[in-house]
């Protein structure tokens, strides 16, 4: 049995190389160096791959239809954002003391006369013209000095249609005379009114209080029916 020898070296095999030919038909050998890039040149990054935002420009849709537009995605709602909320507060109840909403009940009722007055004078100026008034608006001359209760039923539009400057009129509770002397004087003494009427009424509080015991009634209404 042989034995391969180990210190044998095994040659390399030749590399071919290429060959010319010339014009004297001789081949000549090519030595081949490999190429090599020239420092200056650098080649350039790949470019960015960008995610399509919508329709490409190339693709369109059909004749006809009419693309759907792009919704933007809802940012997710985070948990812990809706624990960390507060409650809305509970509006807030005002509650109006007694006395302020009777205050204010007061106070609508007074606006509310004072503008029924107002209008009731404008309606009856407005029913006379300028000169109406002219006659007596430096010197009033009544015909008579009439003396009746203060009642709110004896009104002065039950005794006469048209009152101004006609009647002197002197009113307290009960028609007394003791209690307007003063004022009958003044009708009569300087006014010279021709005529002194007293008018009473029935169904009179002051008569009747003065026909009872009046005694626990204030010292004014009592000084006026004694």
């Amino acid at each position: 049995m042989a034995v391969p020898n180990r210190s044998a070296k095994v040659a390399p095999l030749p590399v071919a190389t290429p060959a010319t030919a010339t014009a004297s038909g001789t081949i000549v050998s090519k030595k081949i160096t490999p190429e090599k890039l020239a420092p200056s040149v650098r080649q350039s990054p790949p470019p960015e791959a960008k995610l399509p935002t919508g329709l490409s420009p190339v693709v369109r849709p059909p004749e006809g239809t009419v693309a759907a537009p792009v919704k933007a995605a809802k940012k997710p709602v985070h948990a812990a954002r809706v624990l960390r909320s507060k409650p809305k507060p509970a509006p807030r109840m005002v509650v109006a003391h007694a006395h302020e909403s009777e205050h204010g009940s007061e106070q609508r009722q007074v606006h509310g006369m004072l503008n029924t007055l107002l209008s009731a004078n404008a309606r009856y100026m407005s029913q006379h013209s300028a000169g109406y008034y002219q006659k007596f608006a430096n010197k009033q001359s009544p015909w008579a000095t009439v003396v009746t209760c203060s009642d709110s039923r004896v009104q002065t539009l039950a005794l006469h249609g048209d009152a101004t400057n006609q009647l002197f009129m002197v009113r307290d509770i009960g028609n007394q005379l003791a209690t307007a002397e003063g004022s009958v004087e003044y009708g009569v003494r300087h006014l010279h009114t021709p005529f002194l009427i007293f008018i009473g009424h029935s169904v009179c509080g002051a008569v009747t209080a003065a026909a009872g015991d009046y005694g626990k009634l204030e010292p004014a209404i009592r000084k006026e029916l004694a």
